[in-house]
């Protein structure tokens, strides 16, 4: 290892060499910018460099101001900035793994306290807390989705998609037209959920589809928790510590925002289990850790394939760990686990990953979001909208500028867990630190190619910009999905600072009114109420539409995120295709990408093509600037409206004629 001064050196040298870089660009900035962009702008050019510019949405006095101020921010102050902020990461996980090494020579092992049953006390104690917190939901878990009307409809159709079309049926994964009709769209690059379709389809036998989606959300607080548990235990040997470590995982509040809106997403329940059974593995501690480190990465993967991607990040940062610690490049013996773990998953799997992966490679700009879906930094400290204190002024106006979704940015790591940890860091920094840098690796790649402030992008390049640029890793479009493995190194952080603190105390019963009243504030920092559920309705509309002749399509209006979610659920109850529809990753074109809108004559024209026989408008969503209902009653016939819905027929069999 160099020492501090030699590396000093170094990055002075590299600083003096990007700022000689920043002035030189900057000189030939003012010397051609103004002229490049000016060509641009009059059809000189066609492009430079990838920059397009469009005179109609701005004047050229505008380009060449942004053109200025894009350079200043992401050049003059990016990259020297960048450069600053890399040394200080640099420095922090070199003075982190200094800490390990002291660890290892004066590691004091203590005696292990006892709990019999302890897994199942753990279990019984999750799912207690589970039912707490999801009370509100539970006297309409048969007629309600959990959580606001969003991404719950949408995969209520495709947990209904895979029931009724493809286990029962004739439709199939990897294509679908029953959204997006007529064209329809390749499917290999959707959300779909395949451990929880399988689980779904056993439930089904059973309950009826919102039932199995609620039972399946529930199901990942408790596995989660015991999985925790079973890695913290084996960790640190303590099962109150376990007990406590499980709960702050698998009630996180990234978890709890995900369980409202993404069952794949919030289906981290494999993800402590692959950690402890791969850890096990590395150590060669138990015959067959290796291959349960496989199953369980592979759980991960028919979880959300985003979570295949997850664990190989765990496995390059374990390998890095290890290669710092041992003072070796070339560690062998990992390398041939590793690749056994990742082999035979994306061999058992190659089958979807293979044309998704080439999918992915034809279609590179698939995969927006790198610098929208992240962590903010504001958001560790400040809670979540599910939290308890969230109804306050500022945090809601924290949580509104955040980018993307907001339960897409919750990283809350709790103001109790940040004290507990304050007060017994420097204390126990030799037991924490290798846990401590496992946080920070994931903590870094969850905020983004530049990390954010409130909602505001910082001129700084963090390592995701340079994940952007690879092939297929950068589909995982969304890094705050890496905060799951932050929370999990993060809650070990917590219950070692946890255990210092009460072994500080004087007397048995001190440490028993402390730990009753720190375990408390933990339990309501980290507690939520979920009392939003979504109703799922079938509307009589769609009852008046024939079945059994020719197939059609339906054009549910208005658009929208969370209204073309709705019509994807009730598309999974009418069984007609719809026009519209929503996927993770769309690929290619169809109606609704090409559908006129202002000339409605041309629009008709468009649908009777296309076989799209009715028009459902519906009002809960009026009024709408994009639907003219005065419009469409003008121009097409209404065959059928209540007080919801108004339906427009588009075109009659030509032996009935239009009526």
């Amino acid at each position: 290892m160099w020492n501090n001064r030699r590396e000093n050196r170094v990055f002075v040298r590299i600083f003096l060499v990007s700022l000689f870089l920043v002035a030189t660009l900057t000189i030939l900035y003012l010397l051609f910018s103004e002229q490049i962009i000016t060509d641009l702008y009059s059809g000189k050019r066609a492009d430079f460099l990838g920059m397009h510019v469009n005179p109609e949405e701005k004047s050229l006095a505008d380009y060449v101001q942004e053109g200025n101020q894009r350079f200043v921010e992401f050049v003059v102050v990016a990259f020297p900035l960048s450069l600053v902020c890399l040394l200080l990461l640099y420095k922090l996980f070199s003075f982190l793994f200094s800490k390990i090494g002291a660890a290892e020579v004066n590691r004091v092992e203590l005696p292990v306290p006892v709990l019999k049953h302890d897994w199942l006390v753990a279990i019984l104690i999750y799912t207690l807390l589970t039912g707490v917190y999801f009370f509100p939901c539970l006297s309409s878990i048969g007629q309600s989705l959990i959580g606001p009307p969003e991404d719950n409809m949408q995969t209520h159709w495709a947990l209904s998609w895979g029931y009724d079309r493809v286990l029962h049926g004739t439709g199939s994964f990897t294509f679908v037209n029953d959204v997006f009709y007529p064209e329809g769209s390749s499917f290999y690059y959707e959300a779909w959920s395949f451990y929880n379709q399988v689980v779904s389809s056993l439930l089904r036998l059973v309950f009826n589809q919102t039932t199995s989606y609620n039972l399946l959300i529930l199901l990942t607080f408790p596995l989660a928790g015991i999985g925790a548990f079973w890695l913290i235990k084996y960790l640190l040997k303590n099962p109150y510590l376990a007990l406590l470590g499980g709960f702050l995982f698998a009630f996180n509040p990234s978890h709890v925002g995900r369980a409202l809106h993404h069952l794949n997403i919030a289906s981290i329940q494999f993800v402590p289990f692959f950690v402890l059974f791969f850890v096990k593995a590395v150590r060669n501690e138990g015959k067959f850790s290796l291959a349960l480190a496989s199953l369980f990465l592979l759980l991960n993967a028919l979880c959300d394939w985003n979570y295949l991607v997850l664990g190989f990040w765990f496995m390059v940062f374990s390998y890095i760990y290890l290669a710092f610690r041992r003072q070796q490049f070339w560690l062998g013996d990992l390398t041939q686990k590793g690749a056994i773990v990742l082999g035979s998953t994306t061999l058992s799997l190659s089958f979807w990953l293979v044309p998704m992966i080439v999918q992915g490679l034809r279609n590179p700009g698939a995969a927006p979001g790198h610098n929208i879906y992240v962590a903010d930094l504001t958001g560790l400290l400040i809670p979540s909208i599910h939290h308890l204190a969230a109804g306050l002024g500022f945090i809601k106006t924290a949580n509104a500028s955040y980018t993307g979704n907001t339960w897409e940015a919750a990283a809350y790591l709790g103001i109790v867990t940040l004290i507990i940890v304050a007060v017994a860091w420097r204390h126990i920094l030799r037991q924490m630190a290798k846990y401590l840098i496992g946080a920070l690796a994931f903590l870094v790649m969850a905020l983004g190619a530049q990390p954010h402030f409130l909602g505001r992008m910082l001129p700084i390049a963090f390592p995701d910009r340079a994940v952007m640029l690879l092939p297929f890793l950068n589909n995982v479009r969304a890094p705050s999905r890496f905060v799951v493995y932050v929370y999990l190194f993060w809650s070990i952080v917590v219950v070692l600072s946890l255990d210092w603190i009460l072994r500080t105390s004087k007397t048995r019963r001190k440490s028993i009114i402390l730990a009753v009243s720190i375990v408390g504030l933990l339990l309501l920092d980290y507690s939520f109420i979920c009392d939003k559920i979504t109703a799922v309705p079938v509307p009589a509309c769609y009852e008046m539409m024939e079945r059994g002749g020719e197939r059609y399509g339906v054009l549910d209006l208005p658009s929208g995120y969370a209204e073309v979610d709705r019509y994807m659920m009730y598309q999974s109850f009418h069984r007609l295709p719809i026009v519209q529809g929503w996927a993770s990753r769309k690929i290619g074109k169809s109606l609704i990408d090409r559908l006129e809108w202002n000339d409605l004559k041309l629009q008709e024209q468009q649908l009777i093509e296309s076989k799209v026989k009715y028009i459902v408008i519906h009002k809960e969503y009026l009024p709408n600037d994009s639907v003219r209902v005065d419009l469409y009653r003008k121009h097409y016939s209404p065959c059928f409206e209540d007080q919801n819905n108004l339906v427009f027929q588009v075109y009659w069999p030509r032996a009935a004629g239009r009526q």
